[in-house]
């Protein structure tokens, strides 16, 4: 990815969050927050490369998970929580 594609990825992938799969949360749009879930482990899994590794829990009565990427640089392999439903 170039520098310059860099502002118009994020700006479609803030779209597609925030206004095609819209609100996210357990209580009134748990289909939502799994399908931005799982948007985000593909796009995750496309762009680095890397599995993407699942941490289930329970909240509210309900299954949810975190999600991890491994990112392999010279001084180490570093994991990276980059999402957490629980704050959606």
């Amino acid at each position: 990815m170039t520098p310059v594609n860099l502002p118009m990825r994020l700006r479609a992938d803030v779209t597609m969050l925030a206004t095609t799969i819209g609100e996210r949360n357990l209580g009134h749009h748990p289909d939502a927050l799994e399908r931005a879930a799982v948007w985000i482990e593909s796009k995750l899994k496309t762009v680095t490369g890397h599995d993407v590794m699942r941490e289930p829990y329970a909240c509210d009565r309900q299954l949810v998970r975190n999600l991890y990427v491994g990112v392999n640089k010279k001084v180490g392999t570093m994991a990276l929580e980059v999402f957490n439903q629980e704050d959606s």
